[in-house]
């Protein structure tokens, strides 16, 4: 029942007799429209037609699995791309938002030490952690 006749597309016949004979001049009657399956009995028939539809379902789920997997690899492949276009583009936000930033810290620097800025005690607090806040956050 597990010969390899049964794979593979086409038209088969399954002849059912238990004489050797009989089953041996059907086979070569038919052999060159059909692939001939024999069984001895009923019983055996039912058994190969099983196995058959059972076969040909794993051959159609085996093709689906290919299709999906060829798909979530195509899919992989365009995220993958994506997220390379992504690290580029933080990259390159990051190195532009460096230089305005440090200049931003370098005039607060500048503020901080201003007489003026000094008198005012919250006003001076208030740059002094801006700077510190921003100098850690920016200059990792």
């Amino acid at each position: 029942m597990t010969d390899a006749s049964f794979r593979g597309e086409g038209r088969h016949l399954l002849v059912i007799d238990d004489e050797p004979e009989i089953v041996a001049a059907l086979r070569r009657q038919f052999r060159r429209k059909y692939r001939v399956l024999t069984a001895h009995g009923a019983a055996e028939g039912h058994e190969i037609m099983v196995f058959r539809d059972l076969q040909r379902s794993n051959e159609i789920l085996e093709e689906r699995v290919r299709e999906r997997t060829a798909e979530l690899e195509a899919a992989n492949q365009r995220l993958e791309a994506l997220n390379r276009q992504k690290d580029e583009f933080v990259g390159i936000a990051a190195h532009d938002l460096r230089s305005p930033l440090a200049s931003i810290l370098g005039l607060i620097g500048m503020m901080i030490d201003s007489p003026r800025i000094q008198e005012e005690g919250d006003l001076h607090e208030m740059f002094r952690m801006a700077k510190g806040m921003g100098g850690k956050r920016i200059f990792r």
